[in-house]
């Protein structure tokens, strides 16, 4: 049974935790401290009632779920990456976020991303965080049917 209304809670808390964080409004400190209350209710969820796929819930559920899934800690979205993203077929998860993992993990791991989905925005401007063998990063995305970087630029520049 999807836990529609816990879900929708935990990323409206995870999100204003964010907005205060980036306001200045709460500490770094209390920062973790909060989301990692709201990380251990949401992986309580999904340890319990496993992944919601974008095969069995609402796409706004699945986006929700893959949020919360990418703001945990490395230990435990490593976990959720090797449970439930990793081996997940092209019905349950799409390539787009199955990357985010897998570059987030190796930016968190100390290592360098390898399809360009990590990237911070200075002055408006979007810098991709570092990259392993950006000459052939089109060619990465390509493999997978992802745009080239230019035109994923395009959709994250809001």
């Amino acid at each position: 049974m999807i836990n529609l209304h816990k879900i929708n809670e935990l990323i409206r808390q995870d999100q204003e935790l964010i907005k205060q964080y980036t306001n200045q409004q709460i500490t770094l400190d209390e920062w973790k401290d909060e989301s990692r209350k709201v990380s251990l209710a949401f992986l309580q969820i999904i340890n319990g009632d496993g992944f919601y796929y974008m095969d069995v819930v609402p796409d706004e559920i699945y986006r929700t779920v893959i949020t919360l899934s990418l703001h945990l800690d490395l230990i435990d979205m490593k976990k959720v990456f090797d449970k439930y993203i990793e081996n997940a077929s092209l019905k349950q998860v799409k390539n787009e976020h199955r990357v985010m993992f897998i570059d987030k993990i190796r930016i968190l791991s100390g290592k360098q991303q390898l399809y360009g989905t990590q990237y911070k925005k200075i002055n408006g401007k979007i810098e991709l965080l570092p990259t392993e063998d950006i000459d052939n990063l089109d060619n990465r995305r390509k493999e997978l049917g992802l745009p080239d970087i230019s035109d994923y630029f395009k959709t994250i520049n809001y």
